[in-house]
Parts: C-alpha cells; sequence; structure tokens
C-alpha cells in the first residue's frame, strides 16, 4: 500500500508539469505565428518600396536622356531653351538655373527622387550631379515672411 501511494504522488507532479509546460509552449507558438504574420507584412511592403525607387530610377534616366537628346537637336546655349524643348515632351516639369537642371520624381510614399544635372555646355552633355530620395517635408521650400509690426 505505502508503494502506492508513492506512485500516485508521482504521477501528480509529472501532471502539474506537463499542465504548466503546454500554455508555455502555446504562447511561444502564438508569438511566433504572430511574428511571422508581422514579418511577411514587412517583406512586402519592403518590396513595394523598391520596386518604386527603381521606376523612379528607371524614369531618371529616361530623363536624363532626354536633357541630352535636347542639348544634341537643339543649339541650346542656356538653361532656358532646353527647358522650353523639354515642356513639349510629356513628363515630369524640370527646373533650373545657371548650369543646372532639377527634376522631382515622385514616390507613392511621400518621398520624391531629386535629380540634378550638370550641364556641360562645351561638350553638349548633362552629367548627374546629385540623385538622392528626399522626404517629403525636405523638398518643401521654406520661404521666410516678414510679421506684420501694425502698420
Amino acid at each position: 500500500m505505502n508503494c502506492e501511494i508513492q506512485r500516485k504522488i508521482y504521477l501528480d507532479g509529472a501532471f502539474l508539469v506537463l499542465a504548466f509546460a503546454v500554455p508555455c509552449f502555446a504562447a511561444i507558438g502564438l508569438m511566433t505565428l504572430k511574428n511571422a504574420g508581422t514579418d511577411e507584412l514587412l517583406a512586402v511592403r519592403m518590396a513595394d518600396a523598391v520596386k518604386e525607387y527603381y521606376w523612379a530610377d528607371e524614369q531618371g534616366e529616361i530623363f536624363l536622356q532626354k536633357v541630352n537628346q535636347a542639348l544634341k537637336n537643339t543649339e541650346a546655349d542656356s538653361i532656358q531653351t532646353v527647358k522650353e524643348y523639354m515642356q513639349g515632351l510629356p513628363e515630369e516639369p524640370c527646373c533650373g538655373d545657371g548650369d543646372r537642371l532639377f527634376s522631382d520624381i515622385c514616390l507613392n510614399s511621400g518621398q520624391s527622387l531629386r535629380i540634378e544635372l550638370k550641364v556641360d555646355w562645351k561638350k553638349r552633355k548633362a552629367q548627374a550631379c546629385s540623385w538622392m530620395v528626399l522626404q517629403g517635408k525636405e523638398k518643401e521650400i521654406n520661404q521666410p515672411m516678414k510679421v506684420w509690426n501694425g502698420e
């Protein structure tokens, strides 16, 4: 009879360990599934952002080619002449001053790809000086306004 009591106590201890371990393993399994879903969503968003960047990069290459074509096709001697030629082309508007041209290609994420080209008038060729992604706030021009003084 003494043997049976020890056996019963041993089974109760194993049951307590099992009753504690199963919920712990279930909680860990649920957390792993939650993390996997979040990781998948993050991967999909990252893939979309990369596709969008490469699309904008391709549009930037096309812009560079069109500027170089404008320099070859016209007797352009100023940025204004190049801009006038470029206005007839269906693409992002360009602006510039002196010997530099700029174009912003908007992305869906609120960012834009800013392309800055430097024109070499002797070689009749444009070269990229800057090719960078800007946040929405960076491309806004901050122009200070005078404060009304009551007059």
